[in-house]
C-alpha cells in the first residue's frame, strides 16, 4: 500500500508539473500580448525619435509609413511601413528608402544611396535604415501587389 501511495504521489506530482508546464507554454504562445507585438507601432529596430508619418492609399491597401531620425552614424533615418488593411495574410512588399544629395525640401532627390527591405509581410515592411544622412533629405516608396506608390517628395532633411 505504501509503495502504491508513493508511486501515485510521485507520478501524480509529475503529472501536475507536466500539466502546469504545458499550460504555461500554451498560455505564452497564445497570449494576446505576444500576438500584439507584431502590431507594435514603434518597433525597437529604429533608433532615435519619430519625426513623421505619412498615410498612403494609392494602392489597394492603406499604408502608413513611420520615419525616425537619430544623430548617430552621421545622421540616421529609419523608415518602416505598416499595412492598415488586408492584415489577415502576408503579401509581397518592398520598401525602398533613398538618401538624396540635396538637403533642401522640394529639390530633386538625385539619390546617393538606396536601401530596401523586401519579402512576404503580414503587418509591415522595414525597417530600412539610411546612415550618413546629416544635411541630406530622404525619400521612400513602397511596392505592393506589383504596383508602386510614387516616391515621396524629399522628406526629413537632416
Amino acid at each position: 500500500m505504501r509503495r502504491h501511495l508513493r508511486r501515485v504521489l510521485r507520478y501524480g506530482t509529475l503529472g501536475v508539473l507536466l500539466t502546469a508546464l504545458l499550460a504555461g507554454i500554451l498560455t505564452v504562445t497564445t497570449s494576446p500580448a505576444s500576438a500584439h507585438d507584431k502590431l507594435n507601432p514603434y518597433p525597437t529596430n529604429c533608433a532615435g525619435s519619430q519625426v513623421g508619418h505619412w498615410h498612403n492609399s494609392e494602392l489597394t491597401v492603406d499604408l502608413t509609413a513611420f520615419v525616425f531620425y537619430s544623430s548617430g552614424n552621421g545622421g540616421t533615418n529609419c523608415v518602416w511601413v505598416q499595412k492598415q488593411s488586408h492584415r489577415d495574410h502576408a503579401e509581397s512588399m518592398r520598401l525602398e528608402v533613398q538618401r538624396c544629395a540635396s538637403n533642401i525640401p522640394g529639390n530633386p532627390c538625385n539619390a546617393t544611396l538606396t536601401v530596401a527591405d523586401e519579402g512576404l509581410f503580414q503587418y509591415y515592411a522595414g525597417p530600412a535604415t539610411v546612415s550618413q544622412a546629416d544635411n541630406r533629405c530622404i525619400r521612400f516608396r513602397v511596392r505592393l501587389h506589383g504596383g508602386w506608390t510614387g516616391w515621396t517628395e524629399p522628406i526629413h532633411c537632416g
